[in-house]
């Protein structure tokens, strides 16, 4: 461990943190600025777009760039898009900060996950991209219930206020800290497109963009799905937190079995695994049951990005920045079009079933994906 890596993954824990605490206040939001719930829910959707967008396009166009000039003015940012929610007296601004902050965030997660692995030596590296994603599953866990206890208490202000805070806190720790003659390769945009456009890369981004999706289409209305199984209160709060803390320890999993097994194994057994815990709810809803398949989701679910990650690296070390950020982008995506999905299947059957049949269905899609990897990584990896 370095201090280098703790920084990284301290500003990805921070970028996730001011994507997450949202979904947890948006009642709060509805009744500050006197709109419905389903305008402060297009806060969620415009910064998932807007993220998905802006990420693999601002790599490109800062290719050029040193690493650490990048981290210290997107942090700088960063803290301003904090600060703009925090003086947002109408929807307008709120939005903006929204906007604001999903450009810095998809740049600084891109970042986060891109420098990590030159921050430690080479055999450190999956183990490096796992730490960066526990800080992210950390940042779901603890976002939406600060988020509701702080609102609850004082003032959903306060979140913002405090993420630039602490932004200020890892804004000079880099300027201290972080090297400056890190390597950076400078990319055209024809070579950039040459390191996305290909058979094993457009596939290992299927993969992302299908695991989600297949995820989503159930997990966004999982609360919607334990109120209609007549779940309590308190066990809904608990298997959240459950689903988190299990995610948690999933990010630090997928990095070890990367190590192990290597990252096209771990990603066959992975997807196996969860889209067998995926079909477990159509078994039992009993409590026992919801305990532990909600756990599992979390723990096997996590475990998919470190994989995921080492992946791109290994097809392609100098192109490994861009993959990372559309990798990213794509996993954006798949969110967005698993919660419209979701929320389709809903709205013509009802059925909560029909809805875990479909995340079955595209699960079983993405297990297809990943042993596809192995064909198309007969290719010649990129230098």
């Amino acid at each position: 461990m370095n201090i280098n890596l703790l920084l990284l993954a301290l500003i990805a824990f921070l970028a996730g943190l001011a994507e997450f605490v949202v979904a947890g206040i948006i009642p709060y939001l509805a009744a500050y600025f006197h709109v419905t719930t389903e305008q402060a829910g297009l806060l969620v959707t415009a910064f998932a777009f807007i993220f998905a967008v802006a990420g693999p396009v601002l790599m490109m166009m800062t290719s050029a760039v040193k690493r650490r000039t990048l981290l210290i003015s997107f942090n700088l940012l960063f803290i301003v898009g904090n600060l703009l929610s925090v003086m947002s007296t109408t929807y307008s601004m709120i939005m903006l900060s929204r906007i604001v902050l999903a450009v810095n965030v998809s740049m600084l997660v891109g970042l986060a996950f891109s420098l990590s692995v030159k921050v430690v030596r080479p055999s450190f590296q999956p183990r490096a991209i796992g730490i960066v994603l526990m800080a992210l599953s950390s940042a779901m866990v603890l976002g939406s219930p600060i988020g509701i206890f702080l609102s609850s208490l004082y003032s959903w202000k306060i979140l913002f206020a405090g993420i630039a805070g602490l932004s200020v806190v890892t804004f000079f720790m880099t300027l201290k800290y972080f090297p400056a003659e890190l390597e950076v390769e400078k990319l055209s945009f024809k070579h950039d497109m040459k390191g996305l456009f290909r058979k094993d890369l457009l596939a290992a981004h299927c993969y992302s963009f299908l695991f989600f999706t297949g995820q989503s289409v159930f997990y966004i209305y999982f609360s919607p799905y334990l109120i209609h199984e007549k779940v309590s209160a308190t066990v809904i709060s608990l298997l959240f937190i459950v689903f988190g803390i299990s995610g948690t320890f999933g990010s630090g999993l997928g990095g070890l079995m990367t190590e192990k097994l290597g990252s096209r194994r771990a990603l066959v057994i992975l997807s196996i695994v969860y889209t067998i815990v995926m079909a477990g709810f159509l078994v039992s809803s009993s409590v026992s049951w919801l305990l532990v398949n909600t756990s599992l989701l979390g723990l096997v679910g996590w475990s998919i990005n470190a994989p995921t990650q080492s992946y791109l690296i290994e097809r392609s070390e100098k192109y490994a920045s861009i993959n990372q950020t559309v990798s990213t982008s794509f996993v954006q995506l798949g969110i967005s079009f698993g919660a419209l999905l979701g929320g389709m299947i809903l709205s013509e059957s009802a059925s909560y079933t029909l809805l875990i049949m479909w995340a079955v269905i595209l699960l079983t899609g993405t297990a297809g994906v990943a042993l596809l990897l192995f064909h198309v990584s007969k290719e010649k990896s990129l230098p």
